[in-house]
């Protein structure tokens, strides 16, 4: 599973890719899925085409696990991830990551962080539970420390970008 706020299913980067999209847990009244080729949308392309994109450049073999299926949970406008929260305490990103574990997904891929609520470290748990791996990204700046979920958890494999002159 890939979790994402936008996504872009039409872009031609996942022409071909075995996935599907789960809009269920969208919140705010701001679809998730897109045609727009915002820097937003195009991020959960860029993961879905380097995790199961079948074409690479120049027609050589694409993501890293080709013939896998991916299903993008998309969770709208990013004004409501911290604002719509349960009763549980939980934000829509982890009732999004209860439902991938639910929907038998092995690997939950997030590429994003928030301030945490109690209610979402309830549902890394649940996906270790179930033998679920949580792969999230670290804050990319100094001042996105606060984004310590789900990242900061425990038992979330950790992930972060470098650039070519390794800042």
């Amino acid at each position: 599973a890939v979790i994402e706020s936008h996504f872009n299913p039409d872009a031609p980067a996942v022409a071909g890719a075995n996935m599907s999209v789960n809009q269920s847990f969208e919140c705010g009244g701001t679809p998730g899925v897109t045609t727009e080729t915002s820097d937003d949308a195009l991020h959960g392309v860029g993961v879905v085409q380097m995790l199961a994109g079948p074409f690479g450049l120049d027609g050589d073999v694409g993501g890293i696990a080709p013939k896998s299926a991916i299903e993008v949970f998309t969770l709208g406008g990013p004004d409501c991830l911290l604002t719509d929260i349960d009763s549980n305490d939980q934000s829509p990103l982890g009732r999004a990551i209860i439902g991938a574990v639910d929907a038998g997904n092995d690997i939950i891929s997030i590429s994003y962080g928030q301030t945490p609520f109690s209610g979402d470290y309830e549902a890394i748990a649940y996906a270790i539970a179930h033998d679920v791996v949580v792969v999230s990204s670290s804050p990319n700046k100094l001042d996105q420390q606060h984004l310590l979920y789900p990242v900061g958890a425990n038992g979330v494999v950790s992930v972060a970008a470098v650039a070519e002159n390794l800042d």
